[in-house]
């Protein structure tokens, strides 16, 4: 699924809810029927179908390599329930309910934790993926996140625990008025209420760097926890109103700081950094800041870390040490190396993103409705049915 860029938070409403940054899934406002005399494929068929649900409403959907697990919200009561229904013999089977409507569902490094996020201040609920049985509850309008064999579990005004995944046992907490975990999960910095930042060792808390001032210029898009930092590779970088800078993370000593004028998402890309920003993509060296190559077209940048979508959601393959674009591939949601692209009337194409290559055809998807894992992928269709594939790509 396309990568969420977004420096900024996903914003809370006046109830303090956060919306997730996990792949939900779109579901399709419009139920259309399936065409009944639909021309056959013209494509070859490397696609096949593997498992078909019903046309309930999803809020959140997740796909593994036996199982697919998906969240559905119930509006009497502001609960959901979460199933999971097998894929390959001997997957997960079961249902379970959980407080508030539901946000987001991932599962944590082992593959054992399936985490519930709670939508409208519910609580955040932490399962048994083979099982569906409930291991603990985070408190409401907590801020869990994965780290290592643990989750954070940080909650208002400013108290960051981190916690066992399985039993909620509580590791190790520090005073955090926002808080951010690097890409590897051995990190976190935390920032005080007066802003200044402290690097901790995720395994144990303990204090790996600190600095009385970091230039890190907040704003009202980021309310606590969040802060307007990124950890990439062995550095934090930090996005002003006017600026890029980048600290090391090991003391927390400044590097560089480069001119950008309004920086909207930071994010690393290829070995480098992307700074995207009103109306241009810049592309920095993470060891000088030094700006590589520009380009006034694009705008987001997809989960394979190499290709870019511009406003109107076309993508291309770009090399990103020199902006060339290597391959032009149309519109369509990119997700795990794959495309959604329209094939006219009710079918999608589903394109392999290395080469281009059509792979085949399936119903029409809604827009962003897709998740993919491994050799398969699941979509919501625009018929209001929930489908799994398995696709064959090379």
């Amino acid at each position: 699924m396309t990568i969420d860029l977004d420096v900024a938070p996903a914003r809370r409403t006046r109830r303090g809810e956060r919306r997730t940054r996990s792949g939900v899934l779109v579901v399709a406002a419009l139920v259309l029927a399936l065409v009944a005399a639909s021309a056959p494929p013209s494509h070859a068929a490397g696609i096949t179908p593997v498992f078909e649900g019903d046309g309930r409403g999803i809020t959140a959907g997740l796909l593994t390599r036996t199982a697919v697990f998906t969240q559905h919200g119930t509006s009497e009561d502001q609960s959901a329930d979460i199933w999971a229904r097998p894929i390959a013999p001997g997957g997960p089977e079961w249902i379970t309910k959980v407080a508030g409507p539901g946000a987001g569902l991932w599962l944590d490094r082992s593959g054992t934790v399936l985490v519930s996020e709670s939508g409208d201040g519910g609580e955040t609920t932490l399962l048994d993926a083979r099982t569906g049985h409930v291991r603990w509850r985070a408190g409401q309008y907590s801020s869990v996140q994965p780290l290592g064999a643990a989750v954070t579990d940080w909650v208002p005004p400013g108290l960051l625990r981190v916690r066992d995944v399985a039993t909620g046992r509580v590791l190790w907490s520090h005073p955090a008025r926002a808080f951010a975990v690097d890409q590897p999960q051995r990190h976190v910095v935390v920032f005080d209420v007066r802003r200044r930042a402290t690097v901790l060792s995720a395994a144990d808390g303990r204090v790996v760097a600190r600095s009385g001032r970091l230039d890190v210029e907040w704003s009202l898009d980021y309310p606590s926890p969040f802060a307007p930092v990124r950890l990439i590779g062995e550095n934090l970088v930090t996005a002003g109103t006017t600026s890029v800078g980048a600290y090391r993370l090991a003391d927390l000593a400044p590097l560089w700081r480069t001119p950008i004028p309004s920086p909207a998402a930071i994010v690393g890309c290829g070995g480098r950094i992307c700074a995207f920003s009103a109306g241009e993509l810049a592309v920095l060296d993470p060891a000088t800041g030094a700006v590589r190559w520009t380009s006034g077209r694009w705008r987001s940048l997809a989960d394979d870390g190499r290709t870019l979508l511009d406003e109107a959601g076309r993508a291309a393959r770009v090399d990103l040490a020199t902006g060339r674009v290597e391959a032009e591939l149309g519109a369509g949601d990119v997700v795990n190396g794959l495309q959604f692209a329209d094939g006219g009337g009710e079918r999608t194409l589903v394109r392999g993103i290395a080469d281009g290559r059509v792979l085949g055809e399936v119903p029409k998807v809604a827009e962003a409705a897709c998740i993919a894992a491994a050799d398969l992928f699941a979509c919501r269709t625009v018929d209001a049915r929930f489908r799994v594939w398995r696709v064959r790509r090379a």
